[in-house]
């Protein structure tokens, strides 16, 4: 039997009941939230400004390691 799990099944659950789906609008909220640059939100997140540029879509990742280094965004 060849099982093949769906990509969402191994998400946490509250990742997509909270609405992360990484959208444009998540990192113009996420940038506001770190300082309103995206050289703000890369400092907090030890990466380039240019990385943060490039984004057309919030890395899950970065997500993760934004509710570890601020968690009171997510409240």
């Amino acid at each position: 039997m060849n099982y093949k799990p769906a990509f969402n099944e191994f998400k946490p659950s509250h990742v997509k009941k909270l609405g992360y789906n990484s959208s444009h609008m998540e990192k113009q909220r996420l940038i506001k939230l770190a300082g309103g640059t995206q050289e703000s939100l890369a400092a907090i997140l030890g990466i380039s400004q240019a990385a943060v540029s490039q984004w057309t879509e919030v890395p899950e990742m970065r997500i993760w390691q934004l509710k570890v280094l601020r968690p009171q965004w997510f409240m």
